[in-house]
């Protein structure tokens, strides 16, 4: 493992950088790009490639200072709006400030990844990139780059003759949201490219349409956080651990603040422990220590118990770290309890609090504001006082609602893309009303599931516990919507059979081999008890891979036990298939591996059989209504916005658009992925894209 430097010098010793404090590592992809970029062709692609797959860098800046800004006046480019009279040009102006920072030309801007293996033909691709580098930042910032691989004794040396200042990326307060290179994010810019060429469309032969090209797609990342970490042990006198309920997190956390503020015995230590001194003087979110318990967590059959503390202490904080390291490793046992708060031995558990990821679930449950509270129930009389479903919804809609303040004042600036609630736990853990204290009443706390736009890393902690132990979220490594799926094997099944017509015949066969036993369930029929149409929620679907000889049974995760159940005794009972043209065929079910390119994970997805438009959008064209359709499609499955690339599209009278669409989406999706109006008759299937699994 090596360390990796890229080094980009400016001639000038300028930086035009606007809105944000250092450069950012997009700004150092976008500029490589452009200079490997010769129209549409760009040199180095494996090596860009590499660099959007790696972690986001370190940064070392040189030491700035702010240099005299200037206000230019330029005109805008919308002259219609003064009649097209050249001497009326200064009612359309409008000011652009620039103020350069200003340091040493010398000293360069670096982007540092540890830990890294760079063989020599990635080595040769970086050094080629840096050489075609000529600008960074806005066009007036001239520069050149190059590259170095060093090992742990060169960095230090490196880094002592460079004498900037090391940033490193991290969530914490009082940092700034940098953004930076991600999987997809070369295509993204490729995409936008393409599209600001055919931003102008004829509409007819004296009017032209315009189409805002999409942005690119950066990951934000934090950096310059400002928190410091002490992770404890709870142990016991004998140096086992001493496992502490989940339910009482607040109970312990009380205990160590205690005792912190004890043994330190001065007024800042009680303002940042508890927010206010005796003098009534408030401290900041930003200010405060924040005490978080650890349960346990990462395996299936891990007892989510309490053994580890983290305390997150502000750089701003006067007390030295020495001195709460001290305080919170007391000899004496902690109030009420046996145990004593000992130094970690290894910090590797807190991965599983910190590890990037889109989909975040509540461990400790979050306490929102008193006016989102739930109505209470006398428990004497539940059935009087039951609530209507409407009011479940409307409660329901309001801690929503809460959930996003909540992330604003926790300081968590990534765009949000859905929130749920519920109080019963995720997993293994206890319901909400286990947490209640007379602080905390159980009408207020929640069990929420927050998927983010973008990817997040660091531990998660929100709502008004968030100092006392609630509001704990752990990410979600797996997709947790992903689909079980049982896999069968097809014999005597020819390579040109109607991928659609061999599904619908399974479907008949599941269905006779279910109904034998009596009812067929609406989610494996898809129909209703008077033959309407089933929703889309909760369904099994069939799905037909005629060149791999595969048949897929996709049950959905709502999909009630029982019918579960059904569907398994039928599916023991399927040995052959009755496929009209493609014959009688018998099946055999088998297990597929990771590497299948139907269910397996993956960024890059392309249609095995053709989508088909749900809904036709009021579009300039039949490709623009294909994306537009697929994009809403993937929101409802609650699957990341892809970019879509349209191969093929074609209308079929009574039948529908039908197209060939690729999807690239940010992160691995799980599949299988179905999507479409005929995604539960055989259709809108798709395969992964080999190279592009996780």
């Amino acid at each position: 493992m090596s360390i990796l430097v890229l080094e980009v010098f400016l001639h000038e010793g300028r930086y035009h950088g606007a809105g944000e404090p250092w450069p950012s590592p997009a700004r150092l992809f976008g500029a490589l790009v452009a200079g490997a970029a010769t129209g549409a062709v760009i040199a180095e692609r494996a090596a860009l490639e590499w660099l959007e797959q790696q972690a986001a860098p370190r940064l070392v800046v040189p030491t700035m200072t702010a240099g005299r800004g200037i206000t230019l006046y330029v005109p805008d480019n919308d002259l219609d709006a003064v009649g097209n009279d050249p001497r009326r040009v200064s009612e359309i102006r409008s000011a652009k400030s620039q103020q350069p920072w200003l340091f040493d030309a010398a000293v360069p801007f670096a982007f540092v990844w540890r830990d890294v293996e760079v063989h020599d033909r990635l080595r040769e691709g970086l050094r080629s990139l840096c050489a075609r580098l000529f600008q960074f930042g806005r066009g007036i910032d001239q520069a050149w780059a190059r590259e170095r691989v060093l090992d742990d004794d060169d960095w230090s040396e490196w880094l002592r003759l460079h004498g900037g200042r090391l940033i490193d990326p991290g969530v914490g307060e009082g940092g700034a949201v940098l953004r930076a290179p991600m999987r997809g994010t070369l295509a993204s810019l490729e995409q936008r490219f393409h599209a600001g060429r055919a931003r102008f469309a004829a509409i007819d032969k004296k009017r032209q349409s315009f189409q805002q090209a999409p942005k690119a797609r950066f990951a934000s990342v934090v950096y310059g956080a400002d928190r410091r970490h002490v992770l404890l042990d709870l142990r016991d006198q004998h140096g086992a651990f001493w496992p502490w309920p989940l339910a009482r997190v607040v109970e312990l956390v009380e205990s160590v603040r205690a005792t912190a503020e004890a043994r330190l015995a001065r007024p800042e230590a009680a303002l940042a422990l508890r927010g206010t001194d005796d003098g009534d003087r408030r401290a900041t979110a930003a200010e405060r220590v924040r005490i978080t318990a650890l349960p346990s967590i990462g395996m299936q059959h891990t007892d989510p118990s309490i053994r580890r503390v983290l305390v997150e202490v502000p750089a701003a904080n006067p007390i030295a770290l020495a001195d709460w390291r001290w305080a919170l490793q007391s000899a004496e046992p902690l109030p009420a309890t046996h145990a004593h708060l000992v130094a970690a031995d290894e910090a590797e558990m807190l991965a599983h609090y910190t590890a990037p990821s889109r989909l975040w679930r509540t461990v400790t449950p979050v306490a929102l504001p008193e006016p989102t509270a739930r109505r209470r129930i006398e428990p004497a009389r539940q059935w009087e006082e039951r609530k209507p479903a409407s009011e479940r919804d409307d409660e329901e809609r309001r801690a929503t609602a809460a959930v996003f303040d909540a992330l604003r004042h926790a300081g968590e600036a990534g765009r949000v893309a859905r929130v749920h609630v519920q109080r019963e736990p995720f997993g293994k853990g206890e319901r909400v009303e286990q947490f209640a204290t007379p602080r905390f009443r159980k009408e207020r706390l929640w069990h929420i599931e927050i998927e983010f736009m973008q990817p997040r890393s660091g531990v998660l902690v929100v709502g008004d516990g968030r100092f006392l132990g609630l509001g704990l979220f752990a990410p979600v490594r797996v997709d947790a919507r992903s689909k079980s799926n049982a896999v069968f094997s097809i014999d005597g099944l020819a390579s040109g059979a109607d991928p659609r017509g061999v599904a619908r015949a399974a479907r008949r066969a599941v269905l006779a081999c279910v109904g034998a036993a009596g009812d067929i369930p609406e989610s494996i029929s898809g129909h209703r008890f008077g033959g309407e149409k089933s929703l889309d929620s909760g369904r099994v679907s069939f799905v037909a891979d005629v060149d791999e000889g595969r048949l897929y049974v996709c049950v959905d995760r709502r999909v009630s036990t029982a019918d579960r159940q059904r569907l398994e005794e039928g599916l023991g009972a399927l040995t052959q298939i009755a496929a009209g043209a493609a014959g009688l065929l018998r099946v055999r079910r088998v297990d597929v591996g990771d590497d299948d390119r139907i269910v397996r994970a993956s960024r890059c997805w392309r249609s095995l059989t053709s989508y088909v438009v749900e809904r036709h959008a009021k579009t300039t064209s039949a490709q623009d209504a294909v994306i537009d359709d697929v994009t809403r499609a993937c929101a409802r499955a609650e699957l990341p916005r892809p970019v879509v690339t349209v191969r093929r599209v074609e209308g079929h009278a009574g039948r529908g658009v039908h197209a060939e669409v690729d999807l690239a989406f940010a992160n691995v999706v799980q599949g299988p992925l179905l999507l479409g109006r005929d995604r539960f008759d055989g259709g809108g299937v798709f395969v992964a894209v080999d190279g592009s699994s996780s």
